[in-house]
């Protein structure tokens, strides 16, 4: 019995073995040669790597502003880009041997002699290859003929030396030599390919084995990109800091690669990982078949919407192109729209703006240029002294803190020490030399006739901490919410900031000139437009600029509307009451909407517009130059970038823009107008109990009066805003054209007549 089932045992054991040998006989003699065939496809072929869609930006509309258009790129293996430029020659030779079944006679060397002869006698052929190929590159490019052999073999230079440096960086940190993703896969080296092109390529270059046409997208910007230049932003090849801090850098297909391109400045940078997607990846074998494991489809980027509406944005580019250039000194402004509800931004029009797609080629011209600075995003990206736009934010403090009541009046005689009329003075009647004496006023007729003395005895009473207090409270000092790099906080100056520089001056004076809006404080055109509309409903809130972002909370700066409706009313005098500033000017008639608002005249000094470096040079010899920089560092910044061999020894301001003071005297200032538009009852007045729909702010440097220069852009806007949102074509009593003209030789003479009687008769006041 135990001998049976020992037999039994045996004989299923030897089954066993006998199925086991030939599964093995199957799998190594008979299928073999398919195994072998299959795993060399897999390491050998390479990934086919798949583009993603970047995601398009829109605007309120769903207008396409920028988007991703499929294209093609051909692009060169890394192996050929280092056998021309790096050490990789002799391989890539005798890669070219096998591929091509050339032959060479080596006699009877075998080994490293042997491949050594090999290499030197296909040298020539390879020459003449790298030849032909340069040539068939240039045909295709789509720049044409600007762009020559040098042009392309820089890239592919520049293309060896990123990839290595990451070869070395990643070989340090792993402390072994390692092969990167970048080595094995080609780069683009001619971009931009449309159909036909691509397809005349694809014939073409088929003698080069190591150029490929790969599936590519070309970042295209709609008509008329200048107005939102600034907003967009625009698109850079991947620098070594952007590999080093890539928040992706563990997935290889989402990862920033040394030939990718990434968002810089505005909206490409501010939402680059919405923006961008997911390459996908795809594997063949060598017969032409997919392998599934290694297929991976892509993620395409996702679209932002902005709260921008497109068409505003030009018509706003419109009117202030023509206000600055109408303007003998101004050079440059903005306007800025919000919805006052939502807080969504509807314009942010900066002015001179660039084309973006000149970027390269016209860089240099803009960086130079110091008046006019087309680069610079004056929206968010500068700040001024807000001037009189600050006076009914330090009367609210006024009434809120209780400094002051609604029946408080101060007397205005046109100064505020009648012992010492060069300082502390009420605005110059234009063209009289005359102060503007308002008499007994309150808050109300404060505003209305933007009186300074009111305000410096205001100033006097609230001390620095309540209007430090006030200011903070209203998002001075701090981030719109907008949140584009490089933007400008502004100042909002605290006991702190005098403490820390003893060299400034700091006493009453300072107090009463911060009451007005000069001194330290300054502020964005954005923040100025956020601050009408806090006047507009009585709350704070940050501004947003992405639709679909959740909803901010809005800060209230106090439960009752009281005191709110006092400086609106203020506001609505200003434009609306025969006494008030801006009267002749910014009022516009129509049945539903009134313009309230606050112009401005925020005196400058001006802007440094050139330095003088002076240095010592290699030499030893001593020698200056002056270089066009709007700041000291930035001078200092752009010395020893253009000259790094030299020792700076001194630099000091050469040239300032404006040079020379305006014809009437004083300072040069820059022109503000802040205002909102309030819904009217059927009979005409005000509903105050109705949250404004839009506020917005409007600035022109060096525009001089705000009454004057911006009262009538402001009225523009008004009406524009009116007519796009509401439906209705305003009445206005003198076109918004004739305004802007009046005071210059394309003025009618009535036009003039009118505008110079406003002049003698209510001045220009801040």
């Amino acid at each position: 019995m135990f001998e049976q089932r020992l037999r039994a045992l045996l004989i299923m054991a030897a089954c066993c073995l006998v199925v086991l040998f030939g599964r093995l006989f199957q799998l190594q003699v008979v299928q073999g040669r398919s195994y072998v065939h299959r795993a060399e496809n897999a390491l050998l072929l390479r990934p086919e790597v798949i583009p993603f869609v970047r995601g398009s930006i829109l605007d309120r509309e769903g207008e396409v502003l920028v988007s991703d258009e499929v294209s093609w790129s051909i692009c060169m293996d890394f192996e050929a880009i280092a056998a021309c430029f790096g050490d990789w020659r002799g391989d890539f030779i005798r890669k070219m041997l096998r591929h091509f079944d050339l032959e060479v006679d080596t006699g009877e060397l075998v080994g490293k002699a042997r491949r050594a002869v090999q290499v030197r006698a296909l040298e020539p052929y390879f020459e003449s290859q790298l030849d032909a190929m340069w040539s068939s590159l240039l045909s295709f490019h789509p720049q044409g003929a600007s762009v020559t052999r040098s042009d392309l073999e820089e890239r592919a230079r520049s293309i060896y030396r990123r990839v290595m440096r990451m070869h070395d960086v990643i070989e340090e940190a792993n402390g072994y030599d390692i092969t990167v993703l970048e080595e094995t896969v080609g780069h683009e080296l001619v971009p931009k390919l449309d159909t036909r092109r691509q397809i005349e390529a694809r014939q073409v270059l088929s003698a080069f084995p190591y150029l490929t046409i790969r599936d590519a997208t070309v970042r295209v910007v709609a008509d008329d990109p200048v107005p939102f230049a600034h907003i967009l932003g625009r698109m850079r090849d991947v620098q070594k800091e952007d590999l080093e801090d890539d928040p992706n850098a563990e997935d290889h297909l989402k990862c920033y690669k040394v030939d990718d391109r990434v968002g810089t400045g505005g909206i490409e940078h501010m939402m680059e990982q919405t923006l961008r997607g997911r390459r996908g990846q795809r594997r063949y074998d060598r017969d032409g078949q997919i392998i599934p494991l290694d297929t991976f489809e892509p993620v395409h980027g996702s679209d932002v919407y902005l709260t921008l509406h497109a068409g505003l944005q030009r018509r706003l580019y419109e009117m202030l192109q023509r206000t600055v250039d109408a303007h003998p000194v101004a050079c440059g402004g903005a306007i800025v729209v919000v919805d006052v509800a939502e807080r969504e931004t509807l314009s942010l029009v900066s002015y001179p703006s660039f084309d973006p797609q000149q970027y390269r080629k016209q860089y240099n011209e803009w960086r130079d240029d110091t008046v006019n600075q087309p680069l610079l995003f004056r929206a968010v990206g500068s700040s001024y002294a807000p001037g009189s736009t600050v006076k009914p934010l330090v009367c609210l403090q006024g009434l809120l803190t209780g400094a002051v009541t609604p029946e408080t009046t101060f007397n205005c005689t046109g100064y505020f020490l009648e012992n010492n009329r060069e300082s502390l003075r009420c605005w110059t009647i234009s063209g009289t030399g005359r102060r503007m004496a308002h008499g007994s006023v309150n808050a109300v007729q404060a505003l209305r006739g933007s009186c300074n003395i009111y305000m410096y005895n205001l100033g006097d009473r609230l001390g620095l901490d309540g209007l430090h207090d006030i200011f903070d409270r209203s998002g001075l000092g701090r981030n719109s919410g907008l949140s584009f790099a490089g933007e400008s906080l502004g100042r909002n100056p605290d006991r702190s900031y005098y403490q820390d520089r003893p060299g400034l001056y700091f006493g009453p004076g300072v107090l009463r000139q911060l009451a007005i809006g000069q001194a330290q404080v300054s502020m964005t055109p954005v923040q100025v437009a956020n601050l009408m509309a806090l006047y507009a409903d009585g709350r704070f809130g940050e501004l947003t600029l992405i639709r679909g972002n959740d909803v901010r909370e809005k800060t209230p700066l106090s439960e009752s509307r009281r005191f709110f409706d006092i400086i609106r009313r203020g506001m609505y005098e200003v434009v609306n009451d025969p006494d008030g500033t801006a009267y002749k000017t910014a009022r516009f008639v129509n049945p539903r909407w009134a313009l309230c608002g606050k112009t401005g005249s925020a005196s400058s000094d001006g802007k440094g517009i050139a330095y003088e470096c002076e240095y010592i040079d290699a030499y030893g010899t001593n020698a200056s130059v002056t270089m066009p920089a709007t700041s000291l560092s930035e001078a200092k910044d752009f010395f020893r970038w253009a000259y790094p061999h030299a020792r700076l020894e001194n630099v000091r301001l050469a040239e300032r823009y404006p040079g020379k003071p305006p014809a009437e005297g004083g300072k040069h200032s820059h022109a503000w107008f802040g205002g909102f538009l309030q819904h009217l009852d059927p009979a005409g007045n005000p509903v105050w109990q109705e949250t404004p729909r839009w506020a917005f702010s409007v600035l022109v440097e060096f525009g001089g009066s705000g009454g004057r220069t911006t009262g009538p852009l402001a009225k523009e806007v008004a009406a524009t805003l009116v007519e796009m949102f509401d439906g209705e074509s305003p009445e206005t009593d003198l076109t918004a054209s004739e305004l802007i003209g009046a005071g210059t030789s394309t003025a009618t003479s009535a036009a003039r007549r009118d505008v110079q009687d406003e002049a003698r008769h209510f001045g220009w006041g801040g």
